[in-house]
């Protein structure tokens, strides 16, 4: 004799299944949103948006201007300095670029 599976059971597989592929759907159009962090470029495309980065910063370091500097970093972004230590967060970053430019 054959074991029938409850039909709750097989509801709740169902509305699992549906929830699990909504979820990938939602996050499939989020990764493919212009200006979406997840953009897929080309490796090109990255080591371009590297340099132009490291220009800015290193412009913007050379006018000695704290605030350009900073905000070149996102709010929670981080820096490792020469030393190896992870700066977190911009005002972090912009504090550490003042002493820098007083010091020197």
């Amino acid at each position: 004799m054959r074991r029938r599976i409850p039909i709750w059971l097989t509801r709740a597989v169902m509305l699992i299944t549906l929830g699990a592929f909504a979820g990938i759907v939602a996050l499939q159009a989020h990764w493919n949103e212009p200006g979406s962090a997840f953009k897929a470029t080309s490796q090109q495309d990255k080591e371009k948006e590297a340099r132009l980065f490291a220009a800015g910063v290193q412009a913007a370091f050379n006018r000695h201007d704290i605030k350009a500097v900073a905000g070149m970093f996102l709010s929670d972004g981080e820096l490792v300095d020469a030393n190896g230590n992870v700066l977190k967060t911009r005002e972090v970053i912009e504090s550490h670029y003042a002493d820098i430019f007083t010091l020197g």
